[in-house]
């Protein structure tokens, strides 16, 4: 989770916090008891949800798509059984409380609760309060929908800057930072449950004059790499003459296998600046194991040299 989507996380949850509790107390003063207990038990739930805002664990998730249902309930038992002395002010407190629920959901599940508990109070509302009711549920789903709209497009670019962290923008490669939070991961897997890491270096000694035709040149070697690696194999454009391939889980026999693999289709692949000159490009690769006695920064530089 990046440190952004944390804090709106927590202040998402801080404003549901206060929520519960605003709420407990006004209905305790105006002896509400039985309200006011659920909103204090609804509290220690999002509570909780605060401490743990850094995971994003699917059971966290289903505790605070709990959590949120039962705020709503609580605040549907509110509407239906009118205990607060002005009937519309519940109202004005759903606008911050729907927002704080699809921050914290996602927008599908927060805009299906939040229009489902205002339309299951529609109907126990009092005639007098009928038409108030209505114009302000209208206000309500236009607000909703509008920031729903925002939150998406916002979730849309904080995907896109992810991806253009991690990704090399000529090759389409894993980017150089990425590619050493990924060996550092795969180390740390090693130590742990004594699984092989190998990487595989994958340089050549090519004289191209033109800068462009050099950008086309591993723009090509990329695109013959990826199409031979798996899903689970990362690459790296490391150098202008050196691309990096981590293999988790594959011993030295089957990443010699894959290195004279790559040796063939690079050499037999027709590069698009051979027609500018007569020279091809001479590949070659080298192979390294993990070990334990290394830490990634070590191996790296070995790997590098």
């Amino acid at each position: 989770m990046t440190k952004a989507k944390e804090h709106l996380n927590n202040a998402a949850l801080s404003g549901l916090l206060f929520f519960c509790v605003f709420f407990a107390i006004s209905l305790f003063l105006n002896d509400q008891i039985a309200q006011s207990v659920l909103f204090f038990i609804c509290a220690p739930c999002f509570t909780k949800a605060f401490f743990t805002a850094h995971l994003s664990s699917p059971s966290r998730k289903k505790q605070l798509l709990i959590a949120c249902t039962a705020l709503w309930v609580c605040i549907d038992i509110t509407l239906v059984s009118h205990s607060l002395s002005e009937f519309s002010l519940v109202l004005y407190w759903l606008f911050p409380l729907a927002a704080a629920t699809l921050i914290l959901i996602g927008v599908k599940f927060g805009s299906i609760l939040s229009l489902s508990a205002l339309c299951l109070s529609f109907p126990l509302t009092p005639e007098n309060n009928s038409s108030s009711f209505f114009f302000q549920a209208l206000s309500f789903a236009l607000f909703l929908s509008l920031f729903s709209v925002l939150l998406t497009y916002l979730t849309k670019l904080e995907k896109d800057l992810k991806l253009a962290t991690r990704t090399d923008p000529l090759t389409g490669c894993t980017s150089i930072p990425y590619f050493k939070h990924k060996l550092k991961s795969a180390t740390e897997l090693q130590r742990r449950y004594k699984d092989q890491v190998t990487c595989l270096s994958l340089s050549s000694e090519c004289m191209i004059k033109k800068y462009r035709d050099h950008e086309q040149w591993l723009v090509e070697v990329s695109q013959i790499c990826q199409s031979r690696i798996r899903q689970t194999d990362v690459i790296c454009n490391y150098t202008n003459k050196r691309f990096l391939i981590l293999l988790p889980n594959t011993d030295l026999d089957n990443a010699h296998n894959l290195g004279k693999d790559l040796i063939q289709a690079c050499e037999a692949y027709k590069f698009s600046y051979l027609a500018k000159q007569d020279e091809p490009a001479k590949f070659h690769y080298e192979l390294s194991s993990y070990s334990d006695n290394d830490d990634w920064e070590s191996w790296l530089s070995q790997l590098t040299r």
